[in-house]
């Protein structure tokens, strides 16, 4: 019988374990695999295995540990992408932490460019608009608008109308509303894009794989 062996890297083992043991909600096992990569990597050229555990935590709310692992991957080289900043408000909308929503929302539109699939969720811009009008941070919302209609997000008559509603302090309309033209096309937050080059797709046994491998943001403004 002919056996064959082929080598597979850390970061191909690691992305589809840590993938499918998030898909069963089983975040500790995901932490485990993560963290043994993450010992065995001095630096990070990317935020893509970073992304799903930052997503998973901030899903569950633990924003301590999703910003602990942005920091950590900062730290050994890593630049956080849209994907990084949109994960991060999967925990901090719920919180209604809006001075950090505001951050990543504005990090994320930033580093989109023109054309890219990516958009944010209506409801999420709309929890933000609706937050900025009730600060009276006009300025802060103008700077919004303008940076989601030059990347094309919004489009020019969504821009007018957000730039009229902001100014109008006794309109009663939700955000929502003034979004609503554009919800078609919004196709949503987190969507991590596949690597340049060819990916391994692996069927790989999760009771085999817990038994075989030993497990090993402060809110910056």
């Amino acid at each position: 019988m002919m056996m064959v062996t082929f080598w597979m890297s850390e970061k191909e083992y690691s992305e589809p374990v840590i993938s499918s043991f998030l898909k069963l909600d089983d975040i500790e096992h995901a932490k485990s695999i993560f963290e043994e990569w993450e010992s065995r990597n001095r630096y990070f050229r990317n935020f893509i295995i970073p992304n799903m555990m930052i997503a998973a935590y901030s899903r569950k709310g633990n924003m301590e540990e999703a910003e602990a692992i942005v920091n950590r991957t900062i730290m050994k080289g890593g630049k956080p992408n849209l994907w990084t900043w949109s994960g991060l408000l999967l925990g901090y909308i719920p919180q209604r932490n809006f001075s950090m929503v505001v951050r990543c929302m504005k990090e994320a539109v930033s580093i989109c460019e023109v054309g890219c699939k990516w958009r944010p969720l209506p409801d999420s811009l709309a929890a933000i608009f609706q937050y900025l009008k009730f600060n009276g941070d006009m300025e802060e919302a103008e700077d919004l608008i303008r940076l989601l209609s030059s990347k094309n997000i919004i489009s020019l008559d969504v821009h007018n109308k957000l730039m009229s509603w902001i100014k109008d302090v006794e309109s009663n309309v939700p955000a929502i509303d003034v979004l609503g033209g554009d919800s078609h096309k919004q196709i949503g937050e987190i969507s991590e894009p596949e690597e340049d080059g060819t990916r391994t797709t692996l069927t790989l046994s999760l009771k085999v794989l817990g038994c075989s491998r030993s497990s090993q943001l402060s809110q910056s403004q």
